[in-house]
């Protein structure tokens, strides 16, 4: 989703994701503003300090911070979509983390 600016502004975008919590009748929906119109450069190699990252989820981390959907990332590095999800997964499974909000905002706390 998206919230529309003015027409020198590209729009917001919007993701919202539905949590899990605590126990099995907890949900919540996490949701993440981004502005397109500032960057983020977080700091991977500190992450891959404190995790076990491999060459190619550290590449996966740098496009994703960037914006890039895991489609976006698979055309390229020339791979299918599903090798993107099961590089995502790996790194979800090393830092714990169960979203791509999760695992961006651990990034942002980290640079």
């Amino acid at each position: 989703m998206s919230i529309p600016r003015q027409p020198n502004l590209r729009p917001l975008l919007i993701q919202c994701t539905l949590m899990s919590g605590l126990n099995r009748f907890e949900r919540y929906v996490e949701v993440v503003l981004r502005d397109p119109e500032h960057s983020f450069n977080p700091d991977i190699e500190a992450l891959a300090s404190l995790y076990p990252l491999t060459i190619g989820e550290k590449e996966l981390l740098v496009l994703m911070s960037k914006g890039y959907s895991s489609n976006d990332i698979a055309e390229l590095r020339g791979v299918k979509v599903e090798t993107v999800r099961s590089t995502l997964k790996g790194v979800f499974k090393k830092t714990d983390c169960h979203s791509q909000n999760e695992l961006l905002l651990l990034l942002q706390s980290i640079s």
